[in-house]
């Protein structure tokens, strides 16, 4: 009788910290905050309007927002990205390969592919099999033709 219930109770105890044991392994392998190259970079402003002169800073910094935003990074990061980043190098730099495990992302690519369809009405799809390398530049440029 008593080993029935301490085992009911071990299973109570488990079931009850079944999500923090899940949310402490998921913080051990999921990315938190910008990647390191990234990471310590100064302020990409003036590169911004060097490459776009015609553009207001909110304009880059509304695009950049969403670029953030996508990738869960803390929006006051969002000036650590140059225009010649490649979408492609962030979401490495964050999710670096490893043959033993799969990557398990947090859909940034697809919520930033959701993100420009409604808000630019961007196909970013499209962006994407015509340069495997998209900068985010090349991105912001589409995003201004649109408008």
């Amino acid at each position: 009788m008593y080993t029935a219930m301490l085992i009911c109770l071990v299973l109570i105890a488990l079931a009850v910290n079944t999500h923090f044991f899940v949310a402490c392994v998921a913080s051990a392998f999921l990315p938190c905050g910008i990647p390191q190259p990234y990471r310590c970079r100064a302020c990409q402003g003036k590169n911004w309007q060097r490459a776009f002169p015609t553009a207001s800073k909110e304009d880059i910094r509304n695009f950049l927002a969403v670029f953030v935003n996508a990738f869960v990074f803390s929006d006051s990061q969002k000036l650590n990205f140059h225009p010649d980043d490649t979408i492609l190098a962030v979401y490495r730099a964050l999710y670096p390969a490893n043959r033993w495990l799969p990557v398990i992302d947090m859909d940034e690519l697809e919520t930033l592919e959701e993100i420009m369809e409604t808000d630019y009405g961007l196909s970013l799809r499209r962006l994407w099999n015509e340069n495997e390398h998209l900068t985010l530049g090349e991105l912001f440029a589409a995003t201004r033709q649109k408008a």
